[in-house]
């Protein structure tokens, strides 16, 4: 559901989309996934940040302009030619290519306001239909009272999606799955009953560590 609503929310390029979970809720795997989709849509170009750890907002917008393919002279070291760059290069393969531009951030939570604040810069360009960069923020749930308090950002989240852990009847769709891509094809049930509700009870539905306790078993 998460991965539908949120390609939905690309697809109308409506800006900015939050994805929100709590560790091992499976953030990381929702993103890969997302981005091998993406890379099958036509006309849309995709880049992301796994680590955004930036020491202020000139080196979070070099870094930008490194991963879209844009080159600023090294002696440059005012944000707004950073800013005006990357505007140019939004308009000319957002409008003029007609492109699906999306940047996909994890680990969003260790973004500082000051890079926050880039990113509501950045989301100002736009044409009459629609928002030139589509940004997926998806972060552990402590950015949300930070998020909160910048209400000025707060309000241009067009989606906001949250990762919880798994239900008992889910976490067995889960293992089922992931037994069959294996290729397990015994008649023999791998894990009984009662194992299965031993591991959600020790997991609380947490996919990774679903993971973890039935690779050890």
């Amino acid at each position: 559901a998460a991965l539908y609503r949120l390609r939905i929310a690309v697809k109308l390029r409506r800006g900015l989309s939050l994805v929100l979970g709590d560790v091992g809720t499976g953030k990381t795997t929702l993103s890969r996934r997302f981005i091998q989709l993406a890379g099958h849509e036509p006309a849309t170009a995709v880049f992301m940040i796994l680590n955004p750890l930036f020491s202020n907002e000139l080196d979070f917008l070099k870094e930008l302009c490194r991963r879209f393919g844009i080159t600023v002279g090294p002696d440059s070291d005012k944000t707004s030619v950073y800013f005006n760059e990357i505007e140019n290069f939004l308009f000319r393969k957002g409008v003029d290519q007609a492109h699906t531009i999306v940047l996909l951030i994890d680990e969003a939570q260790k973004l500082s306001d000051r890079c926050l604040e880039v990113l509501r810069g950045l989301l100002n360009y736009e044409t009459n239909e629609y928002k030139l960069l589509q940004v997926i923020l998806v972060s552990q749930m402590e950015i949300v009272p930070r998020l909160a308090a910048m209400r000025n950002f707060w309000d241009r989240i067009s989606l906001k999606q949250l990762l919880k852990p798994f239900g008992y009847e889910e976490m067995r769709q889960m293992i089922a799955y992931r037994l069959k891509a294996a290729g397990y094809q015994s008649p023999i049930q791998l894990f009984t009953e009662e194992a299965l509700r031993a591991v959600h009870r020790a997991s609380r539905g947490f996919p990774r560590q679903v993971t973890q306790l039935c690779h050890d078993c």
